[in-house]
Parts: structure tokens; sequence; C-alpha cells
């Protein structure tokens, strides 16, 4: 079967990592596919080049969609330069400046999966896109709102969007509409049976079923997937000390791509490190980009950024717990692999991360910004060797039956059967 996956980035951000172990996955089983990029590198990764240096002739796709494409909306997000509040993600609008340039070869796949497309794919390309057998991977709720990739709890993507706490915007008729607005007659041209949506958790499924614009379409649920063999219990001698963290140390790792984005939740982590009763021999591993003090006396390791599988594997495998206090999220990468290399994890009972984190048995699920809970479960398990390692071995065996690389390609590949077959 031959598959084109679409993706803005090969290497860079969660959405890219998920997608490219995807891709790995579908190789490795026998399947022929291709993974296209605007951004990145990597086997069987086609990177898009802009037209401006492509000596070619322009694809007769290319040539057709400067015939019929619509004319550009006055659109424009620099208005809320000023009141949109600080501390918060993207905001995609769902344009691409390179209009039908970007498809190359795709049409000629037996099936069309995208993924996070922002500013790589534009939305009015899908109905023609969607002539050939379409499958939408949804990685955020972008696809269904007025330009959020989270909605912080707003829900407004379920009527029309407008007045967006996201731009500060007090006025219905705001930049929010107008992107809902388009994307609403794109996806009017599409029929029901054209587009399949896929969510890789049951929560964004929830919503996506929820929304205005994507409740025609069949929902399916299938969990990201990793290299088990690359996140795997590691062997840490030597780790600690290079670290400098002292043998009877407890260690708790908090991963995210920022450590300063807000919805990611350090600050509840850090509020939560504070009120601990005996924080004296415990460390914090934080790697990600940026920054955030920890007050009191809990000794902070700032790893930074890492792209190495090999030693995030390690570091999970050196923590004894692993913290997750997102806001809002699908079903991050953090919680997966923390759980493939027997990890626990203490999360907040948000989006999918239930889904991977099964209270009681990987880890230990807490109330949406309860900071007195998070502090309590995080104590539990540190303080209880035993129930730490039973659910290690369950956190191990849960990544091997249910999170593998293969596992997800395979499932894959039964959806675009029978997106193909219909």
């Amino acid at each position: 079967m031959r598959i084109a996956i679409v993706n803005t980035y090969a290497n860079e951000g969660g959405a890219a990592r998920a997608v490219y172990r995807l891709h790995c996955g579908l190789k490795h089983i026998g399947h022929e596919s291709r993974l296209y990029v605007r951004h990145g590198s990597g086997v069987g990764v086609v990177k898009y080049t802009p037209k401006i240096l492509q000596p070619k002739r322009p694809s007769l796709a290319a040539r057709l969609w400067r015939r019929i494409r619509p004319k550009p909306e006055p659109l424009s997000f620099s208005q809320y330069a000023s009141s949109r509040p600080s501390g918060l993600e993207m905001y995609s609008d769902g344009r691409s400046p390179f209009g039908a340039d970007t498809l190359g070869d795709i049409l000629f796949s037996d099936v069309i999966n995208l993924h996070w497309v922002a500013d790589f794919v534009d939305y009015n390309l899908l109905p023609l896109l969607a002539r050939k057998p379409l499958v939408w991977t949804l990685h955020d709720m972008n696809p269904f709102t007025g330009g959020c990739h989270y909605d912080d709890g707003c829900r407004k993507h379920r009527d029309s969007c407008g007045a967006c706490p996201q731009l500060g915007s007090s006025t219905n008729e705001d930049l929010s509409r107008e992107v809902f607005l388009q994307k609403q007659t794109v996806f009017g041209q599409i029929d029901p049976d054209q587009l399949h949506v896929v969510t890789p958790s049951r929560w964004l499924a929830q919503e996506g079923a929820q929304s205005a614009l994507l409740k025609r379409f069949p929902f399916s649920v299938i969990p990201n997937g990793l290299n088990t063999n690359a996140f795997a219990p590691r062997n840490t001698e030597g780790l600690r000390e290079t670290l400098g963290i002292p043998a009877d140390y407890k260690v708790i790792l908090f991963v995210a791509d920022s450590v300063e984005n807000k919805r990611k939740g350090m600050r509840y982590l850090v509020d939560a490190l504070a009120a601990l009763k005996d924080p004296g021999k415990i460390a914090l591993l934080s790697v990600g980009r940026g920054e955030v003090e920890i007050p009191g006396s809990v000794r902070i390791i700032r790893i930074g950024h890492v792209e190495s599988e090999h030693l995030l594997s390690m570091l999970y495998s050196l923590a004894d717990i692993s913290v997750i206090p997102s806001l809002q999220d699908n079903l991050p990468n953090t919680a997966l692999e923390s759980i493939a290399c027997g990890t626990p994890v203490v999360a907040f009972d948000v989006g999918g991360i239930p889904d991977i984190v099964r209270n009681g048995e990987t880890g230990v699920i807490v109330r949406s910004g309860d900071v007195l809970g998070l502090k309590s479960a995080i104590e539990g398990i540190l303080s209880n060797d035993s129930l730490r390692e039973a659910m290690s071995r369950n956190c191990r065996t849960l990544a091997l039956q249910e999170y593998s690389e293969e596992v997800q390609a395979n499932r894959y590949a039964v959806l675009y059967e029978s997106v193909i077959r219909s």
C-alpha cells in the first residue's frame, strides 16, 4: 500500500515525533510510506521545496489551483498583538503561502493521511485531496476551531467561535469567526464519506465529534505508538553520579518541549514541590527549553532540550516518577515514553492522559489544578517502594501491549484499507 503522510515537521515537536514513529512503523510492517514535510529530514521523508527554488514547470494540480482558488480574505492576526493574553501558544488560520505546489506526487498514493499541517497545507485544498482516500489524524484542536490549538475550556468551536478569549477579543465578528466560517465553507464541500478523522485519544475524539465543523465525519481512536526497544528500562549506572544526584535521593522527572509553556503546568509542580513535607532528598530533572525557579530545598537539574531518544530513555529510567501536570493535552508522548521505560506517572485528569495513566496501576491521576492532590500523589509513590515497583511492571506491560509502533501501524493499516475500499 502506498501511503502519503503529511506533516509540517519531520523532527520538531511532539506531533512530529509521533508522526515519524507511525511512518517508521508502517515501513517496518511492509508498506510504502512517504512522509511529506515542510521542515526536517529522515528516512523516507520528502521535504517540500518552495516554488521559487523549483526549476521545473508547476504540476497540473498547481496550475489548476491557481485558476480556481478563492480570493484571500482580509484576515489579519497582527491587529490582536496588543490585546492577546501572554503565555499562549501559536494561533493558526488554516492558510498556507504555497497553495497546490505542496501536493507534489501526494495524489499518486493509495491513501493520504494528513496530520499536523499548520502553515503547510492550505485548507482550501482539502476538497481536492478528498478525491483520494483521505484520513486526517488530529494532534490538537486546531482543525475544528477558529485558530487556537487548545481552547482552554472555551468551547466556542461547538457553535461558531467569535469573541475569542485567546485573541483578547470581545467582538463576535473577529478573526476567529472569519477563520471558522472559512473552514466551514471548505468542510461543507466534502462529503462525510470522503474524510475519516483519527484522534490519538478518546478525549479529542469527543471534542471533535461535538464541534460544528467535524461532527459530520466518522471518527476513529488510534493511540500513538513508539519504539519500545528505543524506550525501555535502562541500566543507568554512572548517570546519577554524572548529574550530581546523591544515591539516597528520589528523582522526579518533568519533560516538555518548553517548561515555560503554561498549558504544560510546570507552575503546579513547583507549588506541589514547595508543599512537600520533606523535600530535602528530592531532585527534579527538568527537560525542555526555558527555565523555571524551584523554591525551597528541592535540587533541580536543568537538562535543557534533548533530541536523543536513547538519552531520554536513560533519564526516564533514572527517575522514580515522572509528573505531567498539563492543563489540557491530547495523548502526550511524555506519558508513553515514561511508561515504556517503566516509570510511573503522576498527572492531572485531563485530555487523553487517563488513557495511558491508569489510576493505581501505571500511576496516579489527580483532579486538574489540585496542587495538594499532586503533592500527596508524589509523596505516596515516592514513599512506597513496593507500590512503585509494581506500577513500574504494569507500565512496561501496558506499553508493550497497546502502544508499540507495530500495534499502531497495524491499526492504521486496517483503517487505510477500509477507507480505500469504501
